[in-house]
């Protein structure tokens, strides 16, 4: 695991307050320091030291200099070991090579090094200095490095050619929150904006006070936080970009300090429910506990804890900025910088409290200016800022002057963008520089490995989302143009069983019949009971199920339709209870072999027993579905009629008997509605479906809508109906698998008509990929 720490001149994107009002957007020089407004205060954006002039500009040369160009193959500079005597040296470099033995596990990167000592055995003195070359890996690495001290200092490459919006002037001198897509896309937050560095797509705008950094938490959300007034973090929904946050009067999230940056930074964990953030302020003369703040916040329960200031004070612990947690979420590394401009920088590693998610114990990781110092570079005028987690190295910047933040991305995670401003010397000019690394960031890692298919992203629907929740409303459309059939009066109140065929075209059953919800062509007529469910298998062939003759029955359509099925004998496949509804729903496991049919295999039927449902808590069953590993069983469960309960139950499914075990309850659906503010009274659970990315989708009978719910991430999501009061189920289709379909009645206020709504998804659904990928088809 590295450290990587952006270290910008004073102080970049994060400003010093000063005395005196002004007015917005001056500019001043105040001895050789550039000042710039900011809320009405003067604030110190960068010391232009003893080697540059301040303009109103920015810092330039105050003559005309030879400069030296960094380009993506440096140098190696090279000093050989001299001596004036006869001596005998040895000597060997501590060092870490960006090619050594390498692997990257979720953001954890291992690599081997050398460690020795410089001996010299002489009368005279023996000045020594080692070059070590190293290479980067990836087009556009650095291919040479130059020593400083006893550590490699790699050269990064200006990203003018492949993120030119990094100059855009929506960014400037507020460029900051450099954040990265699904993608591997890189966006950065300026002002009061947040765009696409690629591409300049606006992604966010309208912001009300100070961008100062955001995280993706899903392919379409974006979390963006506020620094200034309002204080708050928003969660913009990127569908129909730009996202206009300013128009919503968000709320506080923090109790408002004027003078505090907050949150200036945040991170979050590889569950995105917890989420960690920093405030400070700048002041000439800085007081531990006084001037930084750090923040813990819980993205399900809404709870904000602030780590006591007596903790910060107690470790000197003084202005916090940069923030970021290690790959196993067991540490928060946070930076600390003393006084304005600093004369100390630290980096405080605390625990993680497992049970809490709180931090705790705060110790000193790392000294930077003393380790600066080691190195003999001045670090005069440099304040950490952005920090990210992927050895000890330097990195050289090529057009960069003053980093702000810096985020790993690209196709395969490992390009590191540095993003900052002072570029050319001017202040208000943004841009960035890149270099590739062996090994991928934490970030990225975790975003890929959990929100980037889950997250809903309807392509039709419009979405509706408050400042700062994990919650997003989204309005499905109705399907009376494209699956007019639907409303046919040979499904009507009994309309279930929502099925898929291998082309992505929608079936259900009625009463008695089945048919295509598009051209209305039966396909199953002649039930004898109450068909309730179907699924199919293959092309030409599916499996219906009887609730009132406790059947499943397979069905080879021929050319020849509709097939009849209600002539011939009918087996009995439950031990018949006449007060049962059996089968009410099945679901069918990917090989298909756990099944009843011929294609399938006849195998035996095994009942869970009562007992264990007993023992779990489940009551009235009727939503049932796999997830896409075909690991566990989800079912749902009722209590009482009108139900008083619902929840949605997770078993485990024994890998060699097939037979579900361990229920435990996964989500109590209720309880969540009753959270979102939705009255749940009259709702009931029906059918359920899970997409390839393990997404549950459940239809709430009774309630209008469907509730989505991500077993890894916990995040919570609810479809409106627009035409139906009474979702009976639900199917993915279309030409692409994307297209969710919902069927029930109680539509346009009649119960006994029956009708469909539709939305489509970026993410497929797990039945009719795992039909396409049989073979079957």
């Amino acid at each position: 695991m590295k450290l990587l720490l952006a270290l910008a001149a004073v102080a970049a994107g994060s400003p010093i307050f000063l005395r005196d009002s002004c007015s917005a957007g001056g500019v001043q020089c105040s001895g050789n320091v550039l000042q710039q407004c900011f809320n009405g205060l003067w604030i110190t954006w960068q010391d232009c030291g003893t080697s540059l002039v301040c303009t109103t500009s920015g810092c330039v040369v105050s003559a005309p200099k030879t400069s030296v160009t960094a380009t993506a193959t440096a140098t190696t500079k090279q000093t050989t070991p001299t001596s004036t005597s006869t001596s005998t040296t040895k000597t060997t470099t501590t060092a870490k090579s960006l090619t050594a033995t390498s692997s990257s596990v979720a953001g954890k990167s291992t690599s081997t090094s050398t460690t020795s000592t410089s001996t010299t055995t002489s009368t005279s003195t023996t000045t020594s200095t080692t070059s070590t070359t190293r290479t980067a890996t990836g087009a556009g690495a650095a291919t040479t490095t130059t020593s400083i001290g006893p550590l490699p200092t790699l050269t990064a490459n200006s990203a003018a050619s492949i993120l030119p919006f990094a100059s855009s002037s929506l960014l400037g001198g507020y460029i900051e929150g450099a954040s990265v897509t699904c993608d591997g896309n890189f966006v950065a937050v300026g002002l009061n904006s947040a765009l696409r560095l690629d591409s300049g797509q606006v992604l966010v705008s309208g912001g009300q006070g100070q961008f100062a950094s955001s995280r993706f938490t899903g392919k379409n959300t974006l979390l963006v936080g506020d620094a200034s007034t309002p204080h708050t973090v928003y969660s913009a929904s990127l569908l129909n970009p730009p996202a206009s946050v300013g128009t919503t009067a968000a709320p506080a999230l923090f109790p408002v300090n004027p003078a505090m940056l907050q949150p200036n930074d945040f991170t979050l964990d590889k569950t995105f429910t917890r989420m960690y953030l920093s405030g400070m302020r700048y002041t000439s003369t800085s007081t531990a506990g006084v001037d930084g703040e750090l923040w813990y916040f819980n993205l399900q329960t809404k709870a904000l804890v602030q780590v006591p200031s007596s903790v910060l004070a107690a470790a000197n612990i003084h202005r916090t900025n940069g923030i970021e947690l290690s790959p196993d979420n067991q540490s928060l590394y946070v930076t600390s910088a003393q006084n304005g401009p600093p004369t100390a920088a630290k980096i405080f590693k605390f625990a993680i409290n497992p049970t809490t998610g709180l931090p705790e114990n705060p110790v000193v990781l790392v000294d930077i200016f003393a380790e600066l110092t080691k190195l003999g570079i001045n670090w005069n005028g440099m304040d950490p800022d952005g920090m990210k987690t992927d050895s000890v190295q330097i990195i050289k910047l090529a057009t960069v002057q003053s980093p702000s933040n810096l985020q790993f991305g690209g196709v395969d995670g490992k390009r590191l963008v540095v993003v900052g401003h002072s570029c050319g010397g001017v202040w208000d000019n943004s841009c960035a520089d890149y270099i590739d690394l062996d090994g991928a960031g934490r970030e990225i890692t975790d975003l890929r490995n959990t929100v980037c298919g889950e997250t809903i992203n309807p392509i039709n629907s419009t979405a509706t989302k408050s400042p700062f929740t994990s919650v997003t409303t989204y309005t499905a459309t109705p399907a009376a143009s494209l699956l007019p059939f639907a409303s046919s009066p040979l499904l009507g109140i009994n309309i279930e069983g929502a099925a898929v065929t291998c082309d992505g075209e929608f079936v259900a059953v009625g009463a008695t019949n089945v048919l295509r919800l598009d051209t209305g062509q039966i396909l199953v007529s002649g039930g004898r009971g109450l068909f309730s469910s179907a699924h199919f298998i293959s092309r030409n062939t599916f499996i219906v199920g009887d609730a009132l003759k406790h059947t499943l029955t397979t069905v080879s359509q021929s050319k020849k339709l509709p097939t009849k099925i209600g002539a011939g004998p009918t087996r009995t496949l439950f031990p018949v209870n006449p007060s049962m509804i059996q089968p009410n729903d099945f679901t069918i496991d990917k090989t298909y072999t756990r099944c009843i049919s011929p294609e399938c295999g006849i195998l035996t039927l095994n009942q869970v027993p009562m007992r264990v449902l007993e023992s779990a808590g489940i009551h009235r069953t009727n939503g049932i579905e796999l997830s896409p590993d075909g690991k566990s069983l989800y079912v749902t469960s009722a209590q009482n009629g009108p139900p008083t309960a619902a929840g949605i139950f997770k078993f485990d499914v024994n890998s060699t008997t097939g037979v579900p075990e361990n229920p435990v309850l996964l989500v109590d659906v209720f309880a969540e509605l009753a959270e979102l503010g939705i009255e749940w009274f009259g709702m009931d659970l029906d059918g359920m479906k899970t997409d390839v990315d393990g997404v549950i989708y459940v239809a709430l009978n009774g309630g209008g809508r469907v509730f989505v719910y991500n077993p890894l991430t916990k995040l919570k999501q609810v479809i409106e109906l627009p035409s139906m009061k009474n979702p009976t189920n639900l199917q993915f289709g279309g030409l692409n698998g994307t297209r969710l379909v919902v069927i029930g009645h109680g539509c346009n206020g009649d119960d006994t008509r029956s009708c469909a709504d539709y939305i489509d998804f970026e993410t497929p659904g797990r039945e009719i990929t795992d039909l396409k990928r049989s073979g079957k088809c």
